[in-house]
């Protein structure tokens, strides 16, 4: 089926309303952060995929212990919180912030307080410790000074940081609790603490009133830190085959409206939307499945996968929609990622196509760009070990209200949740539907696409880097064969993708820049796939620290294949990202294999 009939099929039944409403509804759960309420999300996604015409319908709960890894990432500790107050009770009587009115006052993975505590209040001092069972204020990441409860145990931490430029009514989500520089969630061992969070407008009221007299605060922090469990959701639009997915995902179970409640919403859309049209028969059953798939972020992607290593197989491509539903403008679009190279696909292009074809009154209030990435966040399944290549539709940091207290339902768009919603069906819908005219087409409108790709990345005169950019983007063109059903079409594709200039072969040449030459030579042979944490090391051993969120190193990480030695693999990252080549990538790799995660032959 031609991509301008499913688009036009998907997008008269698609409704941006209905979108808004789902993501409010999924709000209501998750702006509690809470395991619990993560639960409650996901079994009310389950039943709604069901409706939507889906099957396999489930919640799948992972492990939340602080000790169980999956890859190289280690799965936080299980956050309940029921209720919490603080309170100035002397010099006057005030309500400083309760869960009730805003639940980011309470950090994740915060640390219950053994009922109502009091004490007095005091601002942390850099060269002084506080007093035992203090309320120690700081403008500080809990993550910074969380590990002072070691020495001393306040009543609570309060923190007033917020990032850098924003308003000072904000209060903002604070998501990460370890002690350990790099890491994320709260693992078994760490230092914890109860953790109040409020606005720079309120902290600067207490320590002007601190800066005149004593101040005597109360508060409690009702919840629970532990082992326990996290939930995901997924259900499947069945295909003809269910040996192939098209995986449309997002990470939900965040705080806000906007991140990720709307990814979440785009989902059920789109899922809705597809049921619709072939319960109604204006859509046949597609040849191979589509999977939505909801998780926490990262760790609900590498829990899921790993416990069903099966499904990498079933993969065939994706598509993460994450903070895709607030107005978008000229001067603040979208940004569709396109991933690396390292697994070269149709995706990237395929996504443009797919927002080419967004109807005209749609298209004039939708505005996107694009930008060159390398997955390192639950598109980490476009490692070449998954291969379920997934471009990234939305925002990241550049969320105006990211992780705070204005991502609120105000900020949802019905036209702009539905062009999401329409990107989400009709790239999950045509991909699952293709067969060998699909396929055939697709190759031949990917080509001025990636010339485009080529002209953006690379300048005429990087002689090497064109070649290197040629031979990758040439494989992208080639792996639309993969949609066809017959090996003359698979043929056929190729030959198209021959139109696209580049050398038929590339042989990286052994970077020779590197600190230690010998190591070189050495070929890494994973153990793993997905990001490196080194959380499994100890934190004086992390040279690199905890490398997440690298696209360098990690580049290097999903480039290792059994086949390439490291200056090889130095070469391609230098090549693909346009820097000079890692002197340390040896080093890198033999901290892998001395933490197991790899070996070198």
């Amino acid at each position: 089926m031609h991509l301008n009939e499913v688009s036009r099929a998907i997008g008269g039944a698609l409704d941006g309303k209905r979108a808004c409403q789902y993501a409010l509804e999924v709000y209501d759960y998750d702006r509690y952060f809470t395991n619990g309420a993560f639960r409650q999300s996901s079994e009310w996604l389950a039943q709604q995929f069901r409706h939507s015409g889906c099957v396999d319908a489930e919640v799948v709960e992972l492990p939340a212990d602080g000790r169980t890894r999956f890859q190289d990432w280690t799965m936080p500790l299980a956050f309940e919180c029921e209720a919490a107050e603080l309170r100035m009770v002397a010099p006057q009587s005030q309500l400083l912030c309760s869960r009730a009115a805003e639940p980011r006052c309470v950090a994740q993975w915060s640390a219950p307080t053994d009922g109502t505590v009091q004490g007095p209040l005091v601002v942390l001092d850099p060269d002084h410790l506080y007093p035992p069972g203090a309320f120690v204020l700081t403008d500080k990441h809990p993550q910074e000074v969380i590990h002072l409860a070691r020495q001393v145990q306040p009543a609570a931490f309060i923190t007033d940081f917020v990032r850098k430029g924003y308003p000072d009514h904000r209060t903002m989500w604070i998501n990460a609790m370890s002690e350990e520089p790099g890491l994320w969630g709260l693992l078994a061992g760490q230092a914890k603490a109860p953790v109040f969070v409020i606005p720079p407008a309120l902290g600067r009221q207490l320590r002007r009133m601190l800066g005149r007299q004593p101040v005597t605060l109360s508060g409690y922090i009702d919840g629970s830190l532990g082992p326990g469990t996290l939930a995901t959701a997924t259900a499947v639009t069945p295909g003809q085959r269910r040996d192939q997915e098209v995986v449309i995902f997002a990470h939900g179970y965040e705080s806000g409206v906007i991140d990720n409640a709307s990814g979440v919403a785009a989902c059920l859309e789109a899922a809705t939307a597809i049921g619709e049209l072939v319960k109604r028969g204006l859509l046949t059953k597609p040849k191979r499945s589509i999977r939505w798939l909801i998780v926490s972020e990262c760790y609900g992607m590498v829990g899921f996968y790993s416990l069903r290593p099966e499904l990498t197989k079933a993969g065939i491509v994706g598509l993460y929609l994450d903070s895709v539903g607030d107005v978008s403008r000229a001067d603040y679009p979208f940004t569709l990622h396109r991933t690396g190279v390292a697994q070269p696909s149709y995706a990237n292009s395929l996504a443009q196509l797919v927002l080419d074809r967004l109807p005209a009154d749609k298209k004039a209030r939708y505005f996107w760009r694009h930008e060159n990435e390398i997955p390192v966040a639950d598109h980490m399944i476009s490692d070449p070990m998954v291969g379920i290549v997934s471009p990234w539709l939305g925002r990241g940091h550049d969320f105006g209200a990211w992780h705070s207290s204005d991502d609120t339902p105000s900020l949802i768009d019905e036209a702009n949740m539905y062009g999401s919603s329409f990107l989400g069906a009709v790239y999950a819908y045509f991909a699952a539907a293709a067969g060998d005219q699909e396929a055939e087409w697709l190759a031949q409108n990917m080509l001025p696409v990636l010339q485009q790709e080529l002209n953006d990345r690379v300048k005429p005169q990087e002689t090497e880097r064109q070649a290197f950019w040629r031979w990758s983007l040439r494989r992208c063109a080639e792996s639309a064969a993969q949609l066809a059903d017959s090996e003359a079409s698979r043929c056929r594709v190729r030959e198209i993708a021959r139109q696209l200039e580049a050398p038929d072969r590339f042989e990286p040449a052994p970077g020779t820049e590197l600190d230690n030459p010998a190591v070189a030579r050495l070929v890494p042979a994973r153990r793993t796939w997905g990001t490196l944490t080194f959380e499994s090391v100890p934190p004086d051993r992390r040279k690199f620290g905890s490398p997440r969120w690298s696209e360098a190193i990690n580049d290097a990480w999903y480039w290792a294949d059994g086949r390439r030695n490291i200056g090889q693999i130095a070469t391609l990252v230098s090549l693909e990202l346009g820097q000079p080549v890692r002197k340390d990538l040896g080093s890198l790799f033999e901290l892998a294999a001395e933490s197991g995660l790899c070996e070198l032959q």
